[in-house]
């Protein structure tokens, strides 16, 4: 014959949180804890707020680095891309090898824009290295050009991770680097080789092909007279399609003699 403990039985089911042996009506597990609809309508809100508290930190954060980046002072080429590389409000500064400084001359005739730097640009932290920059050179000179007379860069000097394309927040970030950097060349013509320069400096969601043979008007903060703005096909797009090669080649026509 077994002899229950139940003394120690319903101590230890209190123990484990069974406090209550029965009800009136059965518990569903599933039904607010809110009797009340507006304490339910209360909860829902505080969760919704708990959710949304992160992008409104994100965003007040983003307003503190904009913020931050318009500040800039730097009056050369070096002390902008010095202020730069220090500037924490883009995280592609942590995961880049370098940053990567343009190429050419100050003043330039023409500031030709990139969208990234390239694996190469990234090991050699010059824009336009490599393969890409070897084409570049040879395209340029085909029409009478040389870097010292443009000024090769990117609108974000950090290769992003796989190169893959920029997201919008962080081309957001240097917008006030690239426009210190369009007033800092001294050059009237800006030839924009990229959808996201594209969508970034002229405010036009178009592909490059769309736009070509046509001079856009380049607004830029603080400076007295919009810049000529010429839409060109990625430098990385004239090494896989032979079409575009044909094309940059009648854009750099039409560039040559719009400096002639």
């Amino acid at each position: 014959m077994v002899i229950l403990d139940v003394a120690g039985l319903l101590r230890l089911q209190s123990e484990w949180g069974a406090d209550e042996a029965l009800a009136a009506e059965p518990v569903s597990r599933l039904r607010p804890a809110f009797a009340n609809p507006a304490m339910v309508q209360v909860a829902a809100l505080s969760s919704a707020a708990r959710i949304l508290a992160p992008s409104v930190a994100q965003a007040a954060t983003t307003q503190v680095l904009t913020t931050q980046a318009t500040t800039i002072q730097a009056h050369t080429i070096q002390a902008l891309y010095d202020d730069w590389a220090a500037f924490d409000g883009c995280a592609l500064r942590a995961t880049a090898t370098t940053i990567v400084r343009p190429s050419g001359t100050v003043p330039a005739s023409i500031l030709m824009l990139g969208d990234a730097p390239s694996a190469d640009d990234d090991r050699a932290g010059v824009a336009f290295a490599g393969a890409t920059g070897v084409l570049l050179d040879r395209v340029m000179a085909s029409v009478g050009l040389g870097r010292d007379q443009v000024l090769l860069a990117h609108l974000i000097p950090w290769r992003p991770p796989g190169g893959r394309p920029p997201s919008e927040a962080e081309l957001r970030s240097c917008l006030p680097f690239v426009h210190q950097l369009l007033r800092l060349a001294g050059a009237l013509h800006v030839v924009l080789m990229g959808q996201a320069a594209i969508r970034l400096l002229l405010n036009l969601d178009e592909r490059p092909s769309r736009l070509r043979g046509r001079w856009q008007d380049l607004v830029v903060p603080d400076r007295p007279q919009p810049m000529s703005a010429l839409a060109m096909a990625p430098a990385e797009a004239w090494l896989r399609t032979p079409a575009a090669k044909r094309d940059t080649w009648n854009d750099m026509l039409l560039l040559r003699s719009k400096l002639s």
